[in-house]
């Protein structure tokens, strides 16, 4: 299987993570719900760049073709994970090979906190991608109003 290489988002991958983000697949299954706008994202991702406890990851095919993205957002005791794969990316299991490599890298540090994610029940497909890289269902919660899942993963070889 080839590898996936993961590498920290760079302001110029602006367009590119708008126009994932912007596909009704995506945005459908977000907390979000709607459609974001160019303006909007140009501003939040500038920021997101640079706030302390956020990592921001794209993820490239072996030929250096984006195929992804995954951001960490550190709270206290836990980080918040999200992802996106290339809608042309889907359907070849590299959500799961994603979200694995991403987590290693967040694990690496030695004070890395556990991982938690909050995916809407209809979302089969991630769910799956994160049950398959580790993590568990620990139960329902509401997020902005909308039922999820709430899934968790701590470092290998802890409870």
């Amino acid at each position: 299987m080839a590898r996936i290489s993961l590498r920290t988002a760079r302001p110029s991958d602006d367009r590119l993570t708008w126009g994932w983000v912007r596909h009704p697949s995506v945005w459908k299954q977000s907390l979000y719900g709607t459609p974001i706008p160019w303006k909007t994202h140009r501003e939040w991702f500038s920021r997101v760049l640079t706030r302390a406890g956020s990592e921001y990851i794209i993820a490239e095919s072996p030929k250096g073709r984006p195929i992804g993205q995954v951001r960490f957002e550190r709270a206290g005791m836990r980080a918040e994970v999200s992802i996106v794969i290339a809608r042309e990316s889907r359907g070849q299991g590299l959500g799961t090979r994603v979200l694995k490599a991403a987590c290693a890298r967040h694990f690496r540090g030695k004070s890395s906190p556990p991982i938690l994610a909050h995916i809407r029940p209809g979302n089969a497909g991630s769910v799956r991608a994160f049950l398959a890289a580790g993590f568990r269902v620990t139960g329902m919660v509401s997020q902005k109003g909308i039922p999820c899942f709430r899934l968790a993963r701590a470092r290998a070889g802890r409870p």
